[in-house]
């Protein structure tokens, strides 16, 4: 693939750059007499700006919600002694958390695949001295909101 900006063949694939940008390293030691293994993982600039698109976590966020819900109805019933005022306080906090974690649900079972999918047919051009410049495979640039997708991720 050669880029449209330059003309330049030095192109790779996002999932390329991704791959190669990304490292890891493994530590064997021993904390007193028990064997500990210490893995790394790091990545080149260029790695961390072409990354691929993150899933939410839902579940983490209905985790979390139940948590702030609790601790929140609890100080609230400390401060205020009214019942109905912390239960209130903590369901509209669990029921917006809740919301948040459907909400990642449908990224992660609809958005998600998409973004992925633009990702891995995307394309950047490793021509340094006249352009860096990332562009998605030509067949798919039809996708309207792929091509979307693609502007934010430049």
């Amino acid at each position: 693939m050669n880029c449209p900006k330059c003309g330049s063949d030095n192109t790779q694939k996002l999932q390329v750059v991704f791959e190669q940008g990304t490292y890891g390293d493994e530590s064997k030691g021993y904390v007193g007499s028990a064997p500990v293994t210490l893995q790394t993982t790091g990545r080149s600039l260029l790695a961390a700006k072409y990354s691929p698109p993150k899933k939410a976590a839902p579940v983490l966020t209905i985790l979390l919600g139940l948590i702030v819900a609790f601790c929140l109805g609890v100080v609230v019933e400390i401060i205020a002694g009214n019942p109905a005022i912390s239960t209130g306080i903590m369901v509209a906090t669990f029921i917006l958390f809740a919301w948040k974690a459907f909400n990642g649900f449908r990224f992660n079972s609809v958005q998600y695949p998409i973004l992925m999918n633009a990702w891995m047919k995307s394309w950047v051009c490793m021509n340094v001295v006249r352009c860096i410049k990332k562009m998605h495979n030509q067949s798919h640039q039809a996708d309207g909101f792929a091509a979307a997708v693609l502007k934010r991720y430049a």
